[in-house]
């Protein structure tokens, strides 16, 4: 079965991914993905989500604004092993 990291950004759009976030994980879960949800803190920021998963991910999907994309794109290229990722863009201006 593969894995799906989401990192996720409550906060971002206005909070918008809480009433949208059952039906991603239902969608990706009947897809057969694994998927295992993490929530970004101000402490624990995406590198320190990723760094705990050990490169083991098969797609990383990031919900959130761009801080929250830049921060795992630039955490990603300094892995030896970079998994897929995905982006659900999250503005606050809708």
């Amino acid at each position: 079965m593969k894995k799906i990291l989401l990192i996720v950004n409550e906060h971002s759009g206005k909070g918008t991914i809480k009433k949208k976030l059952p039906k991603i994980i239902n969608n990706l879960s009947e897809q057969g993905y694994e998927v295992d949800v993490h929530y970004t803190k101000p402490n624990y920021r995406p590198a320190k989500i990723i760094r705990e998963y050990n490169e083991d991910v098969d797609l990383l999907i990031c919900c959130g604004g761009d801080g929250t994309l830049n921060e795992v794109v630039n955490y990603v290229m300094k892995l030896e092993k970079r998994p897929q990722i995905s982006f659900i863009p999250l503005r606050n201006n809708e």
